[in-house]
């Protein structure tokens, strides 16, 4: 039998816990060796998330399939293939429709019959509870730090990390001015003028865009609140803007929103 060979481990953690590269592709070789099966083909994504199906070599081995260029794709685990069980169904049955099983080395399952199938799917299942519980951990860790002023990601405008996020005057004087501007009726792309002529740079030295000055009017960090995944979560950060002021912008942005869509379908 024609046999490929699936390899993926999307961090260096998975690495060191046996989900390295080298270690998955020893146990696939070791099986085909086994089995009998002509190995014909590898595809390795390195660095890649189970969470999606859009990656390098799994693009290429779902192509290679339809093409019939082997007969069994080879994983250390199902969750080596997806983290997402519809993903996984969904590739699987493009695959048997070329007639092409995926077979795992180290879950038992024949994915020829119904028990077979009715595992494959349990491990399915298993591999996206783990992924969305570790999600929610991780999800939950940041909150935390967040609540307690720990900034998970690079300072915006108008802070500077020391552990927490700390104003830093000439910026804040910035985010103020900005808010002020685009309550008084000045566009954003007004606004980035007015600071690109004064040259005031943004917090990468580089020049002010509408795109920039919407990052400010529409982060809730400037009232003290962070968003997270669509989350709205209350933080130790220091308050420059009002959550009234904040409120009022976020109705005039979506106000001009609206008149700028009825303009251009008119």
């Amino acid at each position: 039998m024609r046999a490929a060979l699936y390899l993926r481990a999307s961090t260096l953690k998975q690495s060191e816990e046996g989900y390295s590269l080298d270690y998955q592709r020893d146990k696939l070789q070791d099986y085909a060796k086994a089995k009998d099966w002509e190995i014909v083909e590898e595809y390795v994504d390195a660095g890649e998330s189970g969470r999606t199906t859009n990656r390098p070599a799994f693009n290429r081995m779902t192509e290679d399939a339809r093409k019939n260029k082997f007969e069994t794709v080879l994983v250390y685990k199902l969750d080596r293939f997806s983290r997402s069980l519809q993903d996984l169904l969904n590739v699987i049955n493009i695959m048997q429709r070329h007639g092409v099983f995926v077979w795992s080395v180290t879950q038992s399952y024949d994915d020829r019959t119904p028990e077979g199938r009715l595992m494959r799917n349990m491990l399915g299942s298993f591999a996206q509870f783990e992924s969305e519980m570790i999600g929610a951990r991780v999800k939950d860790g940041m909150a935390r730090r967040a609540r307690e002023g720990d900034w998970n990601t690079a300072p915006p405008y108008g802070y500077r990390m020391e552990g927490k996020l700390i104003q830093v005057p000439h910026e804040v004087a910035v985010v103020k001015g900005i808010y002020k501007k685009y309550l008084e009726g000045k566009t954003m792309n007004e606004i980035a003028d007015d600071y690109n002529d004064c040259n005031i740079p943004t917090k990468r030295n580089g020049r002010w865009n509408p795109n920039t000055v919407r990052r400010v009017l529409t982060n809730p960090i400037y009232t003290g609140r962070l968003r997270y995944k669509g989350d709205i979560i209350e933080t130790d950060s220091p308050q420059i803007i009002s959550e009234e002021d904040f409120e009022r912008v976020q109705a005039l942005c979506r106000e001009r929103r609206r008149k700028n869509s009825s303009k251009n379908e008119s």
